[in-house]
This record gives structure tokens, sequence and C-alpha cells, in this order.
């Protein structure tokens, strides 16, 4: 195992941990009023943090520890699988602490007919966050895939003054051996948030009169662990890339080589810059889910009370 793998990854690791109970910290310094969410909704998040950040740990600290994993996830192929693992377990505690919400407790019960989407529950500012650090993500990695040699190495042909050849090849570089692990991780971890999204979507309504807000901050949570996942992957992923494909004194860069080295750049700052909004996400949700909010609007209603049913008018909240 490379030791520049370990340097890139192991602090990237100890700068989310620390930034992550640093949040923690003062999202419990706040109250659950201030993040807005139920507390057993709150405890669900914070717990989901906690072992999540604990998972990424683990799954990293045995892919970069050499010689302990062997086969195709062998040469800190499973360290690229850690922050994923990370963002399933909290996006499972996520989706867990939903259905902790209490039921109304009233005899008299309203029902709003108009039908809630998920256009509803959304927050645009929210997807589109979520479609360019992943959108990103996926077009390093399938640059560098493309560009590696047997998946791990990248590799240059140089013709020397004199006639002779000079080939040469640095490891690790983000080909296939580290890219199918982060593309299986990050296909799971989808499906999961959409399974999440789901029970958001579709749980009973709560006790809350603020029901559609906290169903927003649960979806503004869910897609900020996928943000957050994102981004831990896209930066080590654009640093090695770019780092493999600077120029040296054996070898002068070629367009193409320049051009992703551009890309990579790009990636690095996209990282750094959707790392702390996606911690927001997760930890201070109502600081995005409250723009945009739909308005209380009147809307035909059903009051059960017992067995007798009646249509009247009432406020959605």
């Amino acid at each position: 195992m490379s030791g520049a793998l370990v340097l890139l990854v192991v602090p990237v690791v100890a700068v989310a941990a620390l930034v992550l109970v640093g949040a923690l910290v003062v999202a419990g310094g706040l109250g659950a009023e201030r993040t807005g969410l139920h507390r057993g909704a709150l405890l669900a998040r914070w717990a989901g943090l906690l072992l999540g950040l604990l998972m990424m740990g683990v799954v990293v600290s045995v892919g970069t520890s050499g010689g302990s994993v062997s086969g195709p996830l062998a040469h800190g192929a499973l360290a690229s699988f850690g922050p994923a693992a990370g963002g399933l377990v909290l996006v499972l505690a996520i989706a867990g602490g939903e259905l902790t919400l209490p039921a109304p407790r009233n005899s008299v019960r309203r029902a709003s007919l108009r039908r809630r989407t998920a256009g509803d529950l959304v927050p645009r500012f929210a997807v589109v966050l979520c479609t360019v650090a992943v959108g990103v993500l996926v077009l390093l990695t399938a640059i560098s895939t493309v560009l590696a040699t047997d998946g791990r190495f990248y590799a240059t042909v140089d013709v020397l003054e004199g006639g002779g050849i000079l080939e040469s090849t640095s490891s690790p570089f983000p080909g296939a051996q580290y890219t199918l692990p982060i593309w299986g991780g990050l296909l799971v971890l989808c499906v999961a948030a959409a399974l999440a999204l789901r029970v958001i979507l579709r749980r009973r309504p709560s006790d809350d009169v603020q029901d559609i807000l906290l169903r927003r901050r649960s979806f503004t949570s869910v897609l900020g662990a996928l943000v957050l996942v994102a981004s831990l992957t896209l930066l080590p992923v654009a640093a090695l890339m770019g780092m493999q494909l600077l120029p040296s004194a054996e070898h002068a860069a070629t367009g193409v080589e320049l051009a992703c080295i551009v890309l990579s750049g790009v990636g690095v700052v996209v990282g750094l810059l959707v790392l702390p909004v996606g911690l927001v996400m997760v930890v201070f949700p109502e600081a995005i889910a409250r723009k945009g909010a739909p308005r209380d609007v009147r809307v035909p209603e059903t009051v059960v009370d017992g067995s007798d049913v009646a249509g009247v008018q009432g406020e959605r909240r």
C-alpha cells in the first residue's frame, strides 16, 4: 500500500471527524428547537453521524493498513468505500428517527385533502447541490478510470533526446481498482436515500403543527448525507488524480493531461465548498428547509371525530 494514499486519506478523515464533532457540540448547545427536529429524530441523527463517522474510520483504516485486505479490494480499494459506508449508516438513522415522531393525540383529527408531493417537501437548493456534488464526482472518476492503467497506475511514455524511450508508472491513481468500489457504494447509498425519502414522504402525520416543515428538514438531512459522502470521496480522488498528472523533469504534460489537471483542481474546489454546506444540511437542516417552504393556504380538510366525518375548510399546516 502506497504511503501517498495514507498521507492523503487519513488527514481528510481526521479533519472530517473534528468538523463533525464540533458541529454536534454546537447543535447540542442550540437545542432541538433551533435544529428543527423532534427529539427522537434529532437523537437518531446524532447517533447516525457518530456511528457513520466510526464506520467510515474503520473501513478507511482497514483499507489503508497494507496487507490486511486481498483480492479486488486490495491496495487501498476498500478505503474508497469508507465514505459511502458511513453515509449509509447516517441515512438509515435519519429514516429510523423519522418513524419516532408521535401521532396526533387529539380526539378530533384533521387531514388535508390536498395531496402532498415530493415537490412540496424537497428544497430545490438541496437537490441542486446534491446533483452538482454527485455529478462532479461521477465525472472525475469516469475520466480517471479511462486514464488509468491496470486499474491503479498511471503510465507515461517519453522519447529522450538520444532516441531512447522512458516508460514510467505512478500509483496510486484513481482507476477502476478504486472507482468501482466508489460507484458501487454510491449506488447503494442512492437507493437507501431514495427509500428514506419515501419513508419521510409516506409516514403518518405527526402531532407537530409544522409537520411539512419537519419532513422538509428530514429530506434536507438525507440529501446532505449524499453531499457529505460525495465531497469526502471527491477530495482524495481529485487530489490523487492531479498529483499523478503533474509534469516532471522527465515528462512534459500533454494537452489532455493539462486539461485533466484543471478538472482535478475544480474537483478539489467543489469538494471543499460543498463539504461544509453538506454538514449544515445534516446538522442544521432548518437553514435550508425553511427557504421556499410552501405557505399555508386554504384547502379542503376532513375532520374526523369518532365515527362522524364532515368536510370543512381549514388551513394546511
